[in-house]
């Protein structure tokens, strides 16, 4: 019996993609994206308060409630004065009623102004509230 022939097909077509154009690219893409996105978003200067729980994993339907230095109160990075805070907090626990708050105060912000927005929660009907603090060490 004799041994099968091996055929080597040598017209020159190569059957292999290069994938140094799609790399490069690729780069040129996370450099692009990695020097734009800090300019994109807006960082708030808050300073946390540091507790040995840990950070809060983000979740849907979370709603950031900050309080900066100088007093500001926001509410997903818009700022809002106290009864705009309410209202909003009252028309999302209408719309959901088992939503969650995320309260996250500036250490500078005295105790009596973070109680005020507390009761401003509490007082909205929603009885989720989660403390955003920074991890120990």
């Amino acid at each position: 019996m004799a041994a099968p022939v091996l055929r080597i097909d040598d017209d020159g077509v190569m059957a292999e993609i290069n994938m140094t154009p799609l790399v490069d690219v690729m780069l040129v893409l996370l450099i692009i994206f990695m020097i734009t996105m800090p300019v994109i978003t807006r960082q708030l200067s808050v300073q946390l308060p540091e507790t040995q729980s840990g950070d809060t994993a983000q979740q849907q339907d979370i709603l950031m409630v900050q309080v900066t230095a100088d007093g500001v109160v926001m509410l997903d990075n818009q700022a809002l004065t106290l009864e705009t805070l309410r209202s909003a907090l009252v028309a999302a626990a209408a719309a959901k009623p088992d939503i969650k708050v995320h309260l996250a105060a500036d250490r500078q912000v005295y105790y009596g102004e973070v109680m005020s927005v507390m009761d401003i929660i509490r007082d909205a009907g929603i009885h989720s509230l989660g403390f955003v603090t920074r991890p120990a060490g």
